[in-house]
């Protein structure tokens, strides 16, 4: 059984000189490049607490943004275990997401949410009201649509709308800028200039109609909250000036997760008095796909050109054998910040130092420092089985204890692989920092539940169809469902295809078993799961 975490007020910190320059700076920007186990997240929340106890901002002047709502959580929690007694009502901890979804909501601006799988298939019904020429022709749709999406994304992290990216187009026309690539197939190198912005000229109509799509539905993105929540402040000044006094102090973790649309709005929220404190990790950009990486500081240098830089150095987590490992994996990573700003000056990538090791030597004690092993395994299929069978012999070999071996992966299916091998051999464990709610297993879940409720929705019933157990051909089933036109829905399409009637059969089923039954939430799940 996992020993359960320690809460954030039965935890002792002491700060470093690294870290106490960065919780004690008060105006004025700062950006905090913090490495992997320096910190930050305590010297963020420190730093919002200090900032309450000193008097300089009263907790609802203060807005902390956060990329997960875990993070946002855990820092509420920890400023209100470091401020016992203090009344912090009014502080904002929250996503940026959630910052722009509230704004929107308080102007009477919020809309309905689409994820990318629930576009992709409003999308698909209305194809032919895009008005595609060339590229319908160029790939299969599932693979046009899959591009289309990732431009969108793309364009509202840039805050790129319809008419900005018209506009880039009539350039091309002008020769007034470099053309670019419109397609990742082999014909790209055989298109003329003339035939690459005919395709330019498609896109920029297609995005338009998409966008004029969703808003007379009233339907948007998580981009969408973004751009929306940036036009606002933008476009009316009182909005702005009163979000700017409940946001006197801001502090955004992850920093390096920022994309251009997010540093923009920190930019109009910051006014005059620019009180933003970003911290992150220039070398752990996890969301790189959505326009996020180490530029992200470098925008923050042009946005508030009198930022200070602060360096957290020490980590708290590892040995140096593991922490010169991974620094020879950043060491040639590009720079930081932009030469031409100088700031390169100011922080060059050198190893982090290990507070432990430091610790120990004040001790008089030796920290083992075994050089790190780099592994070859025999291929994808047995990874895991390997894996766990080294970590069977290294407890056997050195008498530990199961808590203390840990397993860090890239991807979730390297997860899923470990689960099963380690269920397989009955070895205990716990996964950290994993939202249930995206795992596969609960998506289906939810998928199975939302057409017993709304056997007609559309997103539920395709995920349904797609369940091994049903061994529908999904080529067949975008055949289908191209073919049957803008007009039809997926239950009627799903008649046509075989093995499309067994999934409409067993939705109803199930259906009126729990009907029947008049079964609660808990046994209804029981029966959907023994089912699908």
């Amino acid at each position: 059984m996992p020993v359960p975490k320690r809460t954030p007020a039965t935890v002792q910190f002491f700060p470093d000189e690294y870290q106490t320059k960065a919780i004690e700076h008060v105006h004025g920007p700062m950006v905090v490049l913090a490495g992997a186990g320096t910190g930050k997240t305590t010297v963020l929340t420190r730093r919002i607490a200090r900032l309450i106890q000193e008097g300089h901002a009263r907790p609802y002047e203060i807005l902390a943004l956060t990329y997960t709502e875990n993070a946002a959580h855990e820092m509420c929690a920890r400023v209100s275990a470091e401020l016992r007694g203090t009344d912090i009502d009014g502080l904002q901890a929250v996503t940026f997401h959630a910052y722009c979804n509230l704004l929107l909501k308080r102007c009477g601006k919020e809309f309905g949410l689409l994820d990318d799988k629930d576009l992709w298939i409003y999308l698909r019904k209305r194809i032919r009201e895009l008005h595609l020429k060339y590229f319908v022709r160029a790939a299969n749709v599932t693979q046009f649509l899959d591009d289309l999406l990732g431009f969108i994304r793309r364009c509202q992290d840039e805050l790129v709308g319809p008419e900005k990216y018209a506009d880039y187009v009539a350039r091309l026309e002008r020769g007034e800028l470099p053309l670019p690539r419109v397609t990742s197939s082999k014909k790209a190198p055989t298109l003329t200039s003339e035939q690459v912005i005919e395709r330019c000229r498609e896109i920029a109509g297609v995005f338009a109609i998409v966008e004029n799509m969703l808003q007379k539905e009233n339907l948007g993105t998580f981009g969408h909250m973004i751009t929306g929540a940036y036009d606002l402040l933008r476009q009316n000044n009182d909005l702005l000036a009163t979000e700017r006094t409940r946001a006197r102090f801001i502090l955004v973790d992850e920093f390096q997760d920022a994309n251009f649309a997010q540093v923009k709005i920190l930019s109009l929220l910051a006014g005059k008095e620019c009180n933003v404190f970003a911290v992150g990790d220039p070398d752990q950009a996890i969301y790189r796909f959505r326009g996020a990486s180490s530029a992200a500081f470098g925008l923050f240098q042009r946005q508030f050109p009198s930022a200070r830089v602060r360096v957290l150095e020490k980590n708290r987590r590892s040995v140096t054998s593991i922490l010169k490992c991974a620094f020879g994996l950043i060491e040639k990573n590009p720079p930081i910040f932009p030469v031409s700003q100088g700031a390169e000056l100011l922080y060059r990538r050198a190893p982090l130092l290990s507070s432990r090791d430091e610790e120990a030597a004040s001790a008089g004690r030796l920290m083992s420092n075994s050089p790190v092993e780099a592994v070859l395994w025999r291929g994808h299929p047995l990874e895991a089985s390997d894996l766990v069978t080294s970590i069977l012999q290294k407890r056997r070999q050195l008498r530990c204890s199961w808590k203390d071996f840990a397993v860090l992966y890239r991807n979730h299916v390297n997860r899923d692989d470990l689960v099963k091998e380690l269920v397989q051999r009955g070895i205990p464990f716990s996964i950290e920092n994993m939202d249930v709610l995206d795992t596969p297993e609960v998506r289906d879940m939810l998928a199975c539940l939302g057409a017993i409720v709304f056997p007609t929705d559309a997103a539920s019933v395709f995920r349904i169809a797609a369940l091994p157990q049903f061994n529908i051909d999904s080529e067949k089933l975008r055949t289908a469902m191209k073919s049957a036109g803008k007009d039809s829905n997926l239950v009627d399409t799903l008649k046509q295809v075989e093995g499309g009637p067994a999934v409409l059969q067993k939705i109803e089923e199930v259906r009126h078993e729990i009907q029947r039954a008049n079964l609660k939430s808990r046994a209804a799940m029981e029966i959907v799961t023994r089912s699908f």
